[in-house]
């Protein structure tokens, strides 16, 4: 890994750090922990922080996969932290995904409300926002209220 020489001068804290590296912080403290990448330098308050130079020296342990301590590691890319959140987001929408995203919000503000999901169908939404409100795309707060009473009252 190389480090970019925007951070000449910089002084990142142990979060910032981490995240410019892709890892998690308390592995980054691990790490330093054990050797395997130099001690931060410190504050005049004690807080650890690191420079360009030490941001040098991690990028060449990343790049060898040796420690400053002499001991081989192998590191692996950390998926992007929405990864999972975004996974299960693509599950849940693609049973009512429609090209239509106002449509899909409806749909999901009247689950939220307790309309079961056997009575929240996409092609019955669209519907009734067409006759409720015609061409106007009205604002959720209104819309979510006349949808679901419309549902439930079959």
């Amino acid at each position: 890994m190389r480090i970019s020489k925007e951070y000449e001068g910089a002084r990142l804290n142990m979060r910032r750090t981490a995240e410019l590296l892709v890892m998690n912080d308390a592995h980054l403290r691990r790490l330093v922990r054990r050797g395997i990448f130099p001690k931060p330098k410190r504050t005049s308050k004690g807080l650890p922080y690191f420079d360009f130079e030490l941001l040098s020296l991690i990028g060449g342990v990343l790049k060898s996969g040796v420690g400053i301590s002499g001991e081989e590691v192998a590191f692996y890319r950390r998926k992007p932290k929405n990864s999972r959140a975004q996974r299960k987001r693509k599950l849940t929408t693609s049973k009512s995904a429609t090209a239509d995203t106002f449509v899909d919000s409806i749909i999901q503000g009247c689950r939220q409300l307790g309309v079961g999901e056997e009575l929240v169908g996409v092609a019955d939404v669209t519907a009734i926002v067409l006759e409720e409100f015609e061409n106007d795309r009205p604002s959720m707060e209104k819309a979510i209220p006349v949808v679901a009473r419309r549902l439930l009252a079959g």
